[in-house]
């Protein structure tokens, strides 16, 4: 018999090259890869071991018997062997393959090893081959087992697919059943012209379609190919979790790190801090796998468990230091959150929710900060994620609830108005706080929706209760940071006031300073509400840095003193609130008292001059019904 090795020479060359750039490139430790990898080794060892038997084949009377019969069973072993690589990586794939049992595998293994046992006799069964004492080489019937164990793996590759081609993207589920249609015409012309060699070519074919469609080596990779995108954490994790895997993640939050990156690279010294960088994940004992999420975010992978104090030491050793000596503005500081391999890990959502949690915290607490994602961290995580599901719930069905807690007017020895606040009634969590979910609402981005919610109550509140006949002159509601630099804030409550058809008269807004922070805009949303009639309160003076100055240039009316100053009056550590009432008095801003509770507490700070007076000695914040029974009483 005659072979035609061309087919066969560029089949083998075309897989060298493949695994040979597969190998030169960055790849994740999945068993996917892992798979893959083997099915490009196999390939070349297969493809060697057809040309290396048919050229023994060609010159049987001067090869050894034991070499000639070795090649052929090794050659039919890997064949097939090849295919089972295939069927291993196709579970992967479709992520069958982690929830296969340890008997499902045995199973699926079992045509591969019986074809084995059978090939490893066939010089003395004759069982797929058989040679004649005058050397000539013909396959036997049996021959056509080989196929047939070969179309078994090929129809479950094909039906996994299919089954489950909703996990896979477009382009590799077409790529895949173009594999399978390569490798079904292959083997066709494997069967009935033995001679020729050109399934190696089909197989190689295919595989390089493989390659390009579904382990597509940038897939993974970031930008500038440095490090691993999201998309790679996912996998990665996905694959560790599912295989009982240890890993440990660090999580790397670089301040300044894009910044940096632009300024340097204008001075012509781009690269610079990707090698301070690079020289961190260098400096680590053990190799680490780096992915990098965008605005300076890092996830380091550990397959072992590399020691927290090493990786804090790194961090503080190579981004406490200007990347330009001469320039402080090119600092890079770095926060860090560490997820230990012994922390359970029961999915990969979860993980990744961690992940973005805390990289979250870390943003919100500032430079060189530190967390332990230990299961503490997890179950404020899972609390969290259950009051933002709630609050989403809340603002959906509009249920939010309001109470009132009103407000004393020394001069006229009445209730004058009310502070309106928020609370969560949720049939999951219960009874919530607005310290139990305010924060979560500017975390979220739902604290605008919020804040129009409950100031849509209040004007619906107004307009079933005429405020001066409950004996009131104004509600006043609370204006989060945010909203302050809302474009659309002026329009919308004046819409919303509009669609209840009460006057901006009957409502005060109170304000933090840090929602004050855009000075002209807010100063033109107050003067051009205020000409309609709204007042303002400035809430919470003296719970942060207190700017004066720019106070005074807003259109307050009421200055709110926080409850903290007050009580530390009254305990005796500050003597300055006295002063803090006249000099606003002086300047004839209106001064509101917080946490009054006691009655020596309410003479004293009528007797300092204050205007108004809130707080439990009064009333506690009450619901609607109690709120209009509370006025009717007094």
């Amino acid at each position: 018999m005659v072979w035609v090795f061309e087919y066969a020479y560029s089949a083998l060359l075309l897989q060298c090259l493949l695994l040979f750039f597969y190998l030169l490139g960055k790849q994740l430790p999945t068993y996917q890869n892992i798979c893959f990898r083997r099915i490009l080794e196999t390939g070349c060892v297969t493809t060697t071991l057809d040309i290396v038997t048919c050229i023994m084949l060609e010159h049987v009377d001067s090869t050894p018997p034991w070499l000639l019969h070795g090649g052929l069973i090794s050659f039919y072993i890997f064949f097939l062997l090849r295919m089972y690589l295939l069927f291993e990586f196709t579970l992967c794939l479709t992520g069958v393959k982690y929830r296969l049992g340890k008997a499902a595998e045995r199973l699926f293994e079992i045509p591969l090893l019986l074809f084995c046992a059978l090939t490893v006799t066939a010089p003395w069964t004759h069982f797929i081959y058989r040679i004649a004492p005058d050397g000539v080489f013909w396959h036997s019937r049996s021959y056509f087992s080989l196929y047939v164990t070969f179309a078994i793996y090929l129809a479950l590759c094909l039906y996994l697919v299919i089954r489950y081609r909703k996990r896979l993207r477009k382009l590799q589920f077409f790529g895949y059943i173009g594999f399978c249609g390569l490798l079904t015409l292959g083997s066709i012309s494997r069967m009935y012209n033995d001679d020729n060699l050109s399934m190696n070519l089909f197989y190689a074919i295919a595989i390089m379609v493989i390659y390009l469609t579904i382990q597509d080596p940038s897939r993974y990779l970031r930008g500038n190919n440095t490090f691993f995108n999201q998309e790679g954490l996912y996998d990665l994790a996905f694959d560790h979790i599912e295989r009982n895997q240890k890993m440990a993640l660090m999580c790397l939050r670089v301040n300044n790190y894009e910044e940096v990156k632009s300024s340097v690279g204008k001075r012509g010294g781009v690269g610079m801090q990707e090698n301070v960088v690079e020289s961190f994940f260098q400096s680590m004992p053990r190799p680490m796998i780096v992915f990098y999420l965008g605005n300076g975010c890092f996830v380091l992978v550990d397959q072992g468990e590399t020691e927290e104090e090493a990786f804090r030491e790194a961090v503080d050793k190579y981004f406490n230091d200007p990347v330009d000596p001469s320039d402080e503005l090119l600092t890079m500081k770095a926060a860090t959150a560490y997820i230990p391999a012994s922390m359970p890990k029961a999915s990969v959502g979860e993980l990744l929710a961690a992940v973005n949690y805390l990289f979250s915290e870390l943003r919100a607490r500032g430079r060189e900060s530190r967390l332990m994602g230990d299961a503490h961290t997890l179950r404020k995580m899972e609390r969290d994620f259950e009051v933002d599901e709630a609050l989403e719930r809340t603002i959906r069905d509009a249920s939010i609830l309001l109470y009132y807690q009103p407000i004393y007017s020394c001069s006229e020895h009445r209730f004058t108005s009310a502070e309106v606040l928020s609370r969560i009634e949720d049939e999951k969590l219960g009874f919530l706080m607005p310290v139990d979910f305010i924060e979560n609402a500017e975390r979220s981005g739902s604290i605008m929706r919020l804040d129009q919610l409950v100031y849509e109550k209040a004007c619906s509140f107004i307009q079933r209760n005429d405020l001066g006949k409950i004996g009131l002159d104004y509600l006043e509601v609370n204006l989060s940071p945010v909203c302050g630099s809302h474009e659309g804030l002026e329009d919308d409550l004046r819409r919303l006031a509009g669609k209840y058809g009460i006057s901006l008269h009957s409502l005060n807004l109170e304000i933090t300073e840090s929602a004050a922070s855009d000075m002209m805009q807010m100063s033109r949303y107050m003067e051009a509400l205020g000409s309609e009639g709204m007042k303002f309160s400035l809430d919470d003076y003296g719970t942060g840095f207190s700017n004066v100055i720019k106070i005074m240039s807003l259109p307050f009316e009421i200055i709110k003193i926080d409850k903290s100053i007050v009580w530390s009056y009254f305990r005796g550590e500050n003597n300055y609130l006295k002063s803090i009432i006249g000099n606003f008095r002086e300047q004839g801003f209106k001064v509101l008292a917080e946490g009054v509770e006691t009655e020596e507490m309410a003479s004293e700070l009528e007797r300092l001059g204050c205007d108004y007076e809130q707080g439990f000695y009064y009333s506690k914040p009450i619901c609607e019904t109690e709120f209009l029974r509370f006025l009717q009483e007094q």
